[in-house]
């Protein structure tokens, strides 16, 4: 694909964005995580991310500045984010950074449902290493699927964080599989090792390269 089609994700995009970040985390089942969790219906749930992305808070998963998308000049067609860990302004973690957009931004009826499905909301924990590139929330849209899409969105993240000296990119990513959820794997592409924590992000991976 022409990779003049990427660009930074501009406020403008955040519903696709908000689309976006709902169906990777359904990955192919009915329902998202995010809404599931915290006692919400899939249209407070889009309203509440909306929220969070227009907060434009840098270095997490619901930071504008984290996305990158597919665009041929009449909107955003596909969108991954990537941020290198712990490089934002005042060097804080996304897990951090994600807990306070939450805090800030969703009722405190979602809070508690939240601490009451404590250890579920714990076990979907993320490590990640400072000053290594994350990978997160792939989605493409129905009608732009197979032309390579996210693929070139991963590889173009990839290249943003080597121009900056990244060390160990670490590809964590959501997309649209039923893939089981309990394996290690590591995938090298173009000299760099991609560490996936499971066997569905690996397939995960593997599903994008090939059908993009």
């Amino acid at each position: 694909m022409n990779n003049s089609w990427i660009r930074p994700a501009r406020i403008n995009d955040i519903p696709f964005l908000v689309e976006t970040v709902l169906e990777a985390e359904k990955s192919g089942g009915d329902h998202a995580p995010i809404a599931r969790l915290f006692g919400l219906n899939e249209e407070e749930a889009r309203g509440l991310i909306a929220t969070m992305f227009e907060e434009e808070i840098e270095g997490c998963e619901f930071s504008l500045g984290s996305f990158l998308v597919v665009d041929q000049g009449e909107g955003a067609e596909a969108a991954v984010a990537g941020w290198v860990e712990g490089a934002n302004e005042d060097g804080m973690s996304a897990q951090i950074l994600r807990a306070n957009l939450i805090g800030f931004t969703f009722p405190a009826r979602a809070m508690d449902k939240m601490r009451a499905n404590g250890p579920a909301v714990s076990a979907l924990a993320v490590p990640r290493n400072t000053g290594t590139l994350q990978i997160e929330y792939v989605h493409v849209a129905a009608a732009s699927r197979g032309k390579g899409y996210a693929q070139a969105l991963i590889l173009q993240h990839m290249a943003c964080a080597v121009r900056s000296n990244v060390p160990r990119p670490r590809c964590k990513s959501l997309g649209t599989t039923r893939a089981p959820f309990h394996y290690t794997s590591n995938w090298d592409l173009n000299g760099r090792k991609l560490m996936f924590r499971t066997i569905r992000m690996l397939r995960t991976y593997c599903l994008i390269t090939r059908n993009g």
